[in-house]
């Protein structure tokens, strides 16, 4: 009988597991886009682009992301006293409180600000903002009574990808899985593997960043001015640097 390994909590991300995960998730998507030329299509028209090759992905893409922002509400000191729900329900209006909800700000994600720019297209994706809302935190909050709520209130409460992901996760909803909402959950767990991982050396590897000092740049942030590495993978670039310090540390070669 082969022997069960119990990953310890925040291993996923020490590890460079997360990176890797990542890595086969969005080279499953490649392979589909061999069939399909994203300059051809509009956002809109990427909606109309379902198969059950991509219901899978989403599954898998959506539970990947929920063991990122888990892990990271679980890292928090004292959590069980701002969170009253029990881990095991929690779900994306759980974890709404990541976003400036904490009284620790260091813990606070602002993810609604977090953009990728798609290569192909040169788009820019905001994965954790809805439609609607560009604050993570008022996705689903409405100023009408109850009864005066109408159907597109109810369809625009969560009108990202992590509603599709919901429908597909606990009704089947196959149909729920498009290209448009694939690329915008790949997006987000882009974004939070870059976040949370704490592999340096797993980010070298798959060529996420250059660890080179002619790659090296610097950016000036919130009127500081910070050196570190582009980001960018075969799909995506994020459009802020991964800090020159965090190369050098336990997990770097």
């Amino acid at each position: 009988m082969a022997n069960v390994i119990i990953m310890e909590p925040g291993e996923y991300e020490e590890k460079g597991y997360c990176v890797e995960r990542y890595h086969l998730l969005e080279e499953d998507i490649l392979r589909f886009l061999d069939f399909i030329t994203l300059v051809f299509y509009t956002p809109a028209e990427r909606k109309n682009i379902k198969s059950m090759y991509l219901a899978d992905l989403l599954l898998r893409l959506g539970h990947n992301s929920e063991i990122l922002l888990k892990d990271h509400l679980l890292s928090i000191p004292n959590y069980d006293t701002i969170v009253k729900v029990k881990p095991k329900r929690w779900d994306m209006n759980t974890y709404k409180i990541l976003e400036n909800g904490l009284p620790q700000k260091k813990h606070n994600l602002h993810l609604a600000e977090k953009f990728v720019v798609l290569q192909p297209t040169f788009e820019h994706i905001y994965p954790f903002r809805s439609e609607k809302c560009v604050n993570w935190n008022d996705i689903g909050k409405s100023n009408k009574k109850e009864n005066e709520k109408s159907q597109e209130d109810e369809n625009n409460k969560d009108v990202y990808w992590w509603k599709n992901y919901t429908l597909m996760k606990h009704n089947a909803k196959f149909e729920e899985a498009n290209l448009d909402i694939i690329l915008k959950a790949l997006a987000a767990l882009f974004i939070l593997t870059i976040r949370f991982n704490k592999s340096a050396s797993s980010l070298i590897r798959y060529g996420y960043i250059q660890s080179t000092e002619t790659s090296a740049m610097e950016l000036e942030k919130n009127g500081e001015k910070q050196t570190g590495y582009i980001v960018s993978s075969k799909l995506f670039l994020l459009p802020e640097t991964f800090p020159k310090d965090r190369i050098v540390s336990k997990w770097s070669f």
